[in-house]
């Protein structure tokens, strides 16, 4: 069976179809920490600060060399995998699964589609690795200043892919590939949830004028700053305004998604 690491959610361990008994969480504190750092010497002084708060007992370093001992027998069964060096430890990952690695590997796939046109492939990708996510990052740990940090930036990354699967969707829209009420759909939600953040609201604008709604796509960007004003006393950045003045004029270059060398190309699956 191979072991299978879960972090984009409720950290969860899975040999095979069966969970890691492994319940004690300064153990499942320490094995997460080693994970987002695997192949990586991670110090021990990092890791007694993570799991008492720079307010380690006496005890902290034979009770970490425990949980060590653990992690060895319980999750990686001796196998080596999990290195005293000076200094600290290192885990070497071989065929275990990590739901991190295989979206990080997705969402580059899907740039290096985008960046070649290839859009439905793009779309795919940006897709399935979204799907990864079951929820807040390394959720269910006690969590230090480390996998505190860690999480706000999975969480940010997840927010700026969620976006770029927005632009490819955009693309897709202006190629006359259709979707678009369902990304409208979308857009609105995720507006909803990060109200502001600019990107998506010149995307749901370019969206709607897409779609020949342009009185739409007006209310979006009056929206927005009204948004930005009461909240932050900023005007929108110089991108949403260049939109919202093309929008104005009725530019009909905002209509098309690339060049006129650009295509859909079949995947082949």
């Amino acid at each position: 069976m191979v072991l299978e690491f879960r972090l984009l959610g409720s950290f969860e361990l899975h040999d095979g179809e069966q969970p890691v008994p492994l319940t004690a969480h300064k153990p499942r504190t320490l094995l997460a920490l080693l994970l987002l750092h695997a192949g990586q010497l991670t110090p021990w002084h990092r890791l007694v600060d993570e799991l008492w708060h720079s307010q380690p007992p006496r005890s902290a370093i034979p009770n970490l060399r425990t949980y060590i001992t653990e992690l060895r027998r319980a999750v990686f069964h001796n196998s080596g995998q999990l290195a005293t060096e000076p200094g600290g430890y290192r885990l070497r990952l071989g065929a275990e699964l990590v739901d991190l690695v295989e979206f990080d590997r997705l969402c580059t796939e899907a740039r290096h589609r985008h960046l070649d046109c290839d859009l439905v492939a793009a779309e795919s990708a940006y897709t399935t690795a979204l799907r990864l996510w079951r929820g807040p990052p390394l959720a269910g740990l006690h969590t230090g200043p480390v996998l505190a940090a860690a999480a706000m930036v999975l969480a940010e990354r997840r927010t700026g892919v969620a976006e770029d699967h927005f632009e490819v969707r955009l693309d897709l829209l202006g190629a006359g590939h259709g979707g678009g009420p369902e990304l409208i759909a979308d857009l609105r939600q995720h507006i909803a949830e990060f109200p502001l953040r600019e990107r998506p609201r010149r995307q749901l604008m370019l969206a709607l004028y897409r779609l020949g709604d342009v009185a739409g796509a007006l209310a979006v960007y009056r929206a927005g700053r009204e948004e930005m004003r009461s909240s932050l006393g900023l005007d929108p950045d110089h991108e949403l305004e260049r939109l919202h003045a093309a929008i104005l004029r009725r530019d009909p270059g905002l209509l098309r998604t690339a060049p006129p060398r650009f295509q859909i190309r079949p995947t082949h699956r």
